[in-house]
């Protein structure tokens, strides 16, 4: 298990720890918030790490600034089988590295049998609110040094995004494309139709003046791409 992974874990079982009246945290961390250059932060692209009931682990998120951070956490759940009928409603709490760049989420759960997330909590979890950033800052950080390519790739995408004017659909659908994923697994992903999921990247390479994923990646990605997109 990497840094990230740990800390998501170590966050909520000190929440679970410390407040008696939470039964479930669930904690994401943004590995991708650009801590160590927050100027050039892009809202685009993101690599989730979370902690929930099943095993923690990465999820890629593509969207744009538009998108819900708080939806973004909610459809991950969803997609892990996450019991939302036997809680009340989360107590959100939201977190940005120097009010720019999304760091993370953590959402804390009551059972319907009890009372909902007390206010006494609630101002409680405020005022822990710069350990939690200080603990998503240091994963982040420390995951963008031992990863750098990852920083790379976020940018180089972000380029591609904005040049050909990509879709919210293509958007998503091109970065897991580009992780390696095939059409039956972006399609349970995104659960789209694998047709569904060969016209947007017919779409993505037309406009991109492409054949394939392969070409695209060469031509955007590498040092010997000639695509205005390539991360200087």
């Amino acid at each position: 298990m990497t840094t990230t992974p740990r800390k998501c874990i170590g966050v909520r079982d000190a929440i679970l720890d410390i407040f008696d009246d939470i039964d479930k945290a669930t904690v994401t961390i943004n590995s991708n918030c650009a801590v160590l250059s927050p100027e050039t932060y892009s809202p685009d692209v993101f690599v989730m790490e979370n902690a929930a009931d099943g095993p923690s682990g990465s999820t890629i998120n593509v969207g744009s600034a538009r998108d819900s951070h708080i939806e973004r956490a909610l459809f991950n759940l969803r997609k892990m089988k996450f019991s939302f009928e036997i809680y009340h409603p989360p107590c959100i709490l939201v977190y940005n590295y120097q009010d720019t760049a999304y760091l993370g989420i953590i959402l804390l759960w009551t059972d319907l049998k009890r009372a909902p997330v007390s206010r006494q909590t609630i101002a409680m979890m405020n005022d822990l609110e710069p350990i939690w950033l200080s603990i998503f800052a240091s994963a982040a950080m420390y995951h963008q040094l031992r990863n750098p390519i990852d920083q790379v790739f976020g940018r180089s995408i972000t380029r591609l995004f904005e040049q050909f004017e990509l879709t919210e659909q293509e958007r998503r659908i091109i970065v897991l494309r580009l992780l390696g994923h095939s059409s039956k697994e972006i399609a349970d992903k995104t659960d789209l139709t694998i047709d569904t999921i060969k016209y947007h990247l017919k779409a993505v390479y037309r406009k991109t003046n492409t054949r394939n994923h392969a070409e695209l990646f060469a031509r955007f990605f590498t040092p010997k791409g000639d695509g205005d997109s390539l991360d200087d």
